[in-house]
């Protein structure tokens, strides 16, 4: 016998840690590029402007710019993540199709059952003979 825990593909666990991964090297390339930015951009506002007459008003350029800066790279990143993410959720609906194929056409009755003992892939003529509710 396989023993294989499909409910964590079903539920979501599965991914879990990717996704917390991901999540944390984004907050972090935030943070550095924040630090970056705040212990830098004072001096290079100085080498391009000089020392300016109004401090407040670069203050609220660079603020903005900033703003703009991390706004892009963060919609870039999240992008790159998504796109990523959705190839993973067509591979594995590719999957799932190839294996419900699969037992369905397997002469003897086959399913796979959860922790809790419910149906997650009934074979279809087993499913049927058995009258098992949900979606078959």
């Amino acid at each position: 016998m396989i023993d294989t825990n499909f409910s964590d593909l079903k539920s979501g666990e599965f991914n879990r840690h990717s996704a917390n991964q991901a999540s944390i090297r984004i907050v972090l390339a935030c943070v550095i590029f924040s630090a970056i930015w705040i212990l830098f951009s004072d001096q290079a506002v100085a080498m391009v402007v000089g020392y300016p007459s109004d401090p407040a008003f670069i203050n609220t350029l660079k603020g903005w710019l900033f703003v703009a800066v991390t706004s892009f790279v963060l919609a870039v990143v999240v992008r790159r993540y998504v796109s990523r993410l959705a190839i993973s959720a067509d591979q594995f609906r590719k999957s799932e199709h190839y294996l419900k194929n699969i037992i369905n056409t397997v002469g003897d009755p086959v399913f796979v059952k959860d922790n809790g003992a419910g149906f997650l892939l009934p074979m279809m003529r087993f499913a049927r003979s058995l009258k098992l509710p949900g979606r078959i």
